[in-house]
């Protein structure tokens, strides 16, 4: 099966199994008002955040954003993960939001102390 046939197959499958995911996605990526996407924030050296609980960053209030997941170095990903998280050097966020508020968040992670 080629990639442009197998991707094709793969989509129908997944809007007969979860309509509303695949509508959600599609909306988000068309939007013309206002441009969500999924996006990630990396916790460099030297960052305020490093060092911090992911709740005390108050993402969603700040930016509006949504944590969806968190990365140390090469470990596993932790999905919905929990406030009291401290953040390290290499912690990368995975966010959903507008991306102008995205790159304003990501502009305070990389702020020097």
């Amino acid at each position: 099966m080629s990639l442009p046939s197998a991707i094709g197959s793969m989509r129908l499958a997944s809007e007969a199994v979860r309509p509303h995911v695949v509508s959600f996605l599609d909306q988000m990526l068309k939007e013309r008002a206002q441009t969500v996407r999924i996006e990630e924030i990396r916790v460099s050296e030297g960052s305020p955040w490093s060092g911090r609980a992911l709740g005390t960053l108050e993402l969603r209030k700040q930016w509006g954003l949504t944590t969806l997941a968190l990365r140390d170095g090469e470990a596993s990903y932790r999905y919905g993960p929990e406030s009291h998280e401290t953040l390290a050097p290499g912690t990368v966020i995975i966010v959903l939001g507008d991306v102008t508020r995205i790159g304003e968040a990501r502009a305070a992670a990389l702020q020097r102390r």
